[in-house]
């Protein structure tokens, strides 16, 4: 079959479906039907958007079931597809930093910017033993008010959690050497 946009001879299985009817298939092939869709989409955007809109919000429950169950019915599949997706980016700076991003909005309510902001202020090193070996510091924070005090090496930041944040157990210790 000839594919009347890009003019190339494909077989058949190549071409894709608009009616359920292998002698009423459509004259493009499958790459071809795709580009014309997203041309389509983009150039009639607010028309598209609307469309969609009303078709989920009117039938947003049946939607949710018919997902539901695609799941249930084909879950090794799903996990399957998604672990290779994971395996595929979990390497790549992008997800790193997305990752870090959300762990630091997630856990302290900061962005990475304000992150690297305080970084920057302690010029790149500890705040209590000002080295600058780690690869990453850990947030420091009063676990009462949830006031961040400042960015630590991972050393440091295991000392302050093994005193629990109270200095008196550091001086009774001092005290008696």
């Amino acid at each position: 079959m000839i594919c009347r946009k890009c003019q190339t001879d494909k077989p058949i299985e190549s071409f894709s479906w608009k009616v359920k009817n292998q002698e009423l298939r459509q004259s493009l092939c499958k790459d071809c039907a795709a580009a014309y869709e997203r041309w389509y989409r983009q150039s009639n955007r607010e028309r598209t958007v609307s469309q969609n809109h009303r078709y989920y919000s009117k039938g947003r429950e049946k939607i949710l079931a018919q997902k539901r169950a695609y799941y249930r019915r084909n879950l090794d599949i799903v996990k399957a597809r998604n672990k290779a997706y994971y395996d595929s980016i979990k390497d790549t700076p992008e997800f790193k930093r997305h990752t870090r991003a959300y762990a630091l909005k997630s856990k302290f309510g900061i962005t990475l910017e304000q992150y690297e902001e305080l970084l920057k202020a302690q010029n790149g090193v500890c705040a209590i033993c000002r080295n600058n070996t780690a690869k990453t510091f850990a947030v420091d924070h009063c676990h009462s008010t949830g006031k961040i005090r400042g960015l630590l090496c991972p050393s440091c930041n295991s000392f302050l959690g093994r005193i629990a944040d109270d200095p008196s157990h550091l001086i009774s210790y001092l005290s008696q050497k």
